[in-house]
């Protein structure tokens, strides 16, 4: 793919980690790759328990209470509901699923900053474009995220950001991790890699589940 011109909002955030104390940006390299490992963990775990009867139910989500179908429903965790929901529910004939986990809103910076607060330094200044008008950027070698690839939406990821680790045979094709913020949720979105181009859809339909 070509390559893309570099974004001067991307070396501008680039720029200003430069002056965050690296300790501060290596701890919060460690913390995110932590709650990436445990959240794949946690699907691989998932996948195996047998899918619930079929028929609606009501579930709360975010205060909201919702009928989803049952199929659906994978874990409730307290005030957080765990859902692998069909890709095709969010509009189009593909198959696949979306594993979601909404959670009512937390504290501190707002996902939609994350990606330039805690991976703008470890980011190679190569762009390429993606499928569904994302930008492909790799993580350098050497850093806490050597391998892996961060999908933006442009100009600087504050509208999507997926983190995506290699995609190994028999595991768990869901190893991109995306989080956006709906009024009073914050939603954790798995999806395959192929599965990207249908961010948009994806995230629209989650926002409007959510209630926002």
């Amino acid at each position: 793919m070509d390559a893309l011109p570099h974004d001067p909002r991307t070396r501008d955030a680039t720029a200003g980690m430069r002056r965050i104390d690296g300790w501060v940006a290596l701890f919060g390299a460690a913390v995110a790759g932590l709650a990436l490992a445990a959240a794949f963990a946690g699907s691989r775990m998932v996948r195996d328990v047998p899918m619930p009867e079929t028929g609606d139910m009501s579930v709360v989500l975010a205060g909201r209470s919702v009928a989803l179908p049952r199929t659906w429903l994978r874990e409730v965790d307290g005030e957080a509901v765990e859902l692998r929901v069909p890709l095709a529910a969010f509009g189009g004939g593909a198959s696949g699923v979306v594993l979601v986990r909404i959670a009512p809103r937390e504290g501190g910076a707002p996902p939609a900053e994350r990606s330039a607060l805690l991976y703008a330094r470890f980011l190679s200044p190569v762009a390429a474009s993606a499928e569904g008008g994302l930008i492909r950027r790799e993580f350098r070698p050497g850093t806490p995220f050597e391998g892996e690839i961060l999908y933006l939406a442009p100009p600087d990821g504050r509208a999507f950001a997926a983190r995506c680790l290699p995609v190994r045979m028999g595991a768990a094709r869901e190893t991109c991790l995306a989080e956006i913020r709906s009024g009073a949720a914050d939603i954790t979105i798995r999806l395959a890699p192929e599965h990207l181009g249908s961010w948009q859809a994806v995230t629209r339909g989650l926002q409007r589940l959510a209630g926002s």
